[in-house]
């Protein structure tokens, strides 16, 4: 028996490798200098003020481009502003609950530390919700003989199980190192000092819902189509000669053999993976470049604008095409791709 499918919908942080690299160049194309400006452009501004605000791209040599709308940070609003780790708690998500299936999926702020310490977390995450399919409870095709030797289809359940679903809360945690060579800093790694805002770890959660709404969806398009048809078939007065029949009938009705009922939710579960494979789910966080006016630190904001594609893509644009074996075994094969690349 092969092992349980697990789907899991991930954020990843966007963190760079440790020891990477932060680059600059002037917002006039020439080579940038410790402030994020070039000489030229340098001799241009007035004295004094902060560096300017950068915004970080995770890739594997993480790149820091100049913000070019302004050359100080731009003012906090009460929802960007930074919290101390743990005042972000009891922002839980309003929405999931009882999902329609008889299971739960709603998302739970925690701090950076108990985060990581979540089943299947790790620094490249800011959210997990995680499907295991070995509990969900399918429908199934039963018969019982009735008087005079033929069979009736008899009730069935379908329902989803409890759904983990975690995130990492409003609050400021220091996790891995970078360089910036060519600094006023230059020599040396730099811990990267987090700061997750308070609408940033909102988008965060309403991101982890949306894995919850997939996976609803997933449900309600399949296996609870499934377990009505069966449960109409058990209060019809429709007989049949055996069970293979009543299968039969069943195929007609759904379009989707009873053997393949499974296969089909979990093809639907496993498309939630598209909202990470897209990047939709990953921050495009901004950084102040390490100068020795802000004391040679590193500090990466995930706000709210951090993720514009958050509440853009609804479940039914995405959680679609299981009908065939070969979409299916496409989504199986994307899956398997993902997790290799995740790792």
């Amino acid at each position: 028996m092969k092992a349980p499918v697990v789907e899991q919908g991930k954020r990843r942080a966007g963190a760079p490798p440790s020891g990477g690299v932060l680059q600059t160049r002037c917002a006039c194309g020439r080579a940038a200098g410790p402030a994020g400006t070039c000489a030229s452009c340098r001799k241009k501004q007035k004295p004094g003020g902060h560096g300017p605000m950068i915004a970080a791209v995770p890739r594997p040599e993480w790149q820091i481009l100049q913000r070019e709308e302004a050359e100080t940070p731009p003012a906090e609003t009460p929802a960007e502003a930074p919290v101390a780790e743990g005042e972000g708690e009891g922002a839980e998500a309003s929405g999931g609950g009882a999902a329609g299936g008889g299971g739960t999926c709603t998302p739970r702020g925690l701090s950076r530390a108990d985060f990581l310490a979540e089943p299947g977390t790790s620094q490249t995450d800011f959210g997990l919700t995680a499907l295991d399919t070995s509990n969900v409870t399918f429908p199934q095709v039963q018969v019982s003989r009735v008087r005079g030797g033929s069979f009736k289809v008899q009730p069935t359940t379908a329902a989803l199980p409890a759904i983990p679903s975690v995130f990492t809360q409003a609050g400021m945690f220091v996790e891995g190192e970078v360089q910036a060579p060519g600094s006023e800093c230059e020599g040396r790694r730099f811990p990267n000092n987090w700061i997750i805002t308070r609408d940033g770890a909102q988008k965060i959660q309403e991101g982890e819902q949306e894995h919850c709404a997939d996976f609803q969806y997933a449900f309600d398009t399949s296996l609870a189509v499934y377990r009505d048809a069966v449960n109409a078939e058990a209060q019809s007065s429709r007989r049949f000669v055996n069970q293979r029949a009543a299968e039969r009938r069943l195929q007609r009705v759904t379009g989707v053999p009873p053997a393949d009922w499974a296969s089909v939710f979990r093809c639907l579960a496993l498309k939630s993976l598209i909202r990470d494979t897209m990047n939709w789910h990953l921050p495009r966080t901004r950084s102040d470049f390490p100068t020795f006016q802000n004391g040679c630190k590193v500090r990466t904001w995930v706000h709210g604008r951090s993720l514009p594609q958050v509440g853009q893509h609804a479940s039914s644009t995405i959680i679609k095409e299981c009908d065939t074996q070969e979409q299916r075994q496409q989504a199986g094969e994307s899956h398997r791709r993902a997790r290799r690349r995740q790792r």
